[in-house]
């Protein structure tokens, strides 16, 4: 009997009615989140390039997705074309906008780093990079040779020097 009279009782209609709408309301926040991923994939391009701006063919493009300091995808591109040239795709589910995209481009000893933001409705987007200094005459292979030619000739004059003085 007291059920039956206080499923009349207009305060306890109130609350339930004020319940249901807190209720919704929350729920409709809530999905409200970023509830799903980009709106397409991402494309990420570019270049890498010596510090003369020569393309540096056959550079190892490392590319990874972060959402502040979390990684969320990483693809690699083993070896740039002739022209430096690079180009990865990330999933719609790897990236939001806003995250951000990191570019790390490795040829020899030559290493560089930049970074660009994702933004929504770009198909694409470019990272370029730039590494140390190349002798584009000679190629990295020769630059790493008088590098280490140099040494040795500066090692030599100073044991010639060392031994003269005694």
């Amino acid at each position: 009997m007291k059920a039956m009279r206080a499923a009349r009782d207009p305060r306890l209609a109130a609350a339930l009615v004020v319940l249901v709408s807190v209720a919704l309301i929350s729920a409709i926040s809530w999905g409200s989140e970023r509830t799903s991923a980009g709106s397409g994939p991402k494309n990420v391009r570019g270049y890498v390039w010596d510090s003369a701006g020569i393309p540096v063919p056959g550079a190892n493009a490392t590319v990874r997705m972060y959402n502040g300091a979390v990684l969320v995808d990483t693809q690699y591109y083993d070896a740039t074309e002739p022209d430096g040239f690079y180009t990865v795709t990330f999933g719609f589910d790897k990236w939001y906008e806003d995250y951000t995209i990191e570019l790390t481009a490795t040829s020899g000893i030559y290493t560089d780093v930049n970074s660009t933001t994702a933004v929504e409705g770009k198909p694409y987007q470019w990272v370029n990079a730039t590494l140390g200094f190349l002798v584009p005459e000679f190629g990295q292979g020769m630059m790493a040779g008088l590098t280490v030619a140099s040494f040795l000739a500066m090692a030599a004059v100073l044991l010639a020097r060392r031994r003269g003085s005694r």
